[in-house]
């Protein structure tokens, strides 16, 4: 159980993470290219390509776009999706190299 909230904890500040990396990146970097497609699709494609399945999601607070984090957690890729009210879901990001964080014993004492 504190292994499955610890991991919760770490995935949710990874989205919050990822999110604010949306938010300041295009000042950063040159334009974002976006590969869209209609849901049933593009879960289907990124299933079958690279064996990824919805970690979690997360709604906006004007409840326009759904973001899903999908992942392998076989081969450590990573998908991140927005899917808007018009069903259009749109690739983000995407990597490899996903690595559970496992919270050591010392680290799980200073939580509680």
């Amino acid at each position: 159980m504190n292994k499955t909230i610890a991991g919760l904890i770490i995935a949710v500040s990874f989205l919050f993470g990822l999110l604010f990396g949306l938010a300041v990146r295009p000042a950063f970097s040159q334009q974002l290219e976006v590969s869209c497609s209609d849901e049933t699709s593009g879960q289907a494609t990124l299933a079958k390509n690279y064996g990824e399945s919805v970690l979690f999601t997360g709604v906006f607070s004007d409840n326009k776009y759904i973001l899903h984090f999908l992942v392998n957690s076989e081969t450590g890729t990573w998908s991140f999706v927005s899917l808007n009210t018009t069903g259009q879901y749109c690739l983000l990001y995407s990597g490899d190299g996903l690595t559970p964080y496992i919270v050591q014993e010392e680290q799980r004492a200073e939580v509680h």
